[in-house]
């Protein structure tokens, strides 16, 4: 309400039981002031409709089909690249153990034709290293030098026998 006769202790405006009410010089400031007010309002109902809005949207989808299939391609994606990981793994194990008994073989071979050499040649081949037999330094007791050293006889008896140029011969090793 705006007049010239305001209430006594009102100097420019005040909202009284429900009216604004204001003299004609701060009438305009005052209605641009609460429709601004009245805008904010509006936006905040308009939100809160959009909120309840978006979280039912939200629960129907949480709770329907499209997001149970969704969650468990991602499940099955994950559990494919794991049983493919866990696959691969096998075949790589399985690679280098292969690998590892190649490399078993070369080194036995090796060390077997250093021996045959060494029959042959005596005292006078030069030891090679990592063919030589001077493994008590890397052992803590005189048993496990003398495991090591039966195990070693036992491989080389080993290669003796699988040897295909081998006629039954025996070798001297070093």
């Amino acid at each position: 309400m705006v007049t010239e006769i305001l209430p006594k202790d009102l100097k420019e405006f005040a909202y009284i039981e429900g009216v604004w009410v204001t003299k004609p010089a701060t009438a305009l400031g005052l209605g641009a002031a609460l429709r601004i007010q009245l805008e904010k309002v509006a936006e905040l109902r308009r939100a809160e409709i959009g909120r309840t809005e978006k979280k039912e949207m939200l629960y129907e989808y949480l709770t329907g089909t499209q997001f149970r299939h969704h969650v468990e391609a991602l499940v099955e994606a994950f559990v494919t690249l794991q049983d493919e990981l866990q696959k691969e793994k096998r075949a790589i194990q399985k690679l280098w153990a292969s690998r590892d008994k190649q490399h078993e073989k070369v080194l036995r071979h090796i060390a077997g034709m250093y021996g045959d050499i060494h029959g042959v040649v005596g005292s006078s081949l030069p030891e090679i290293k990592g063919l030589g037999f001077d493994v008590t330094p890397q052992l803590e007791s005189k048993a496990e030098a003398v495991d090591v050293l039966t195990a070693e006889m036992a491989a080389l008896d080993e290669f003796n026998h699988e040897s295909p140029n081998n006629s039954g011969s025996t070798n001297s090793t070093p």
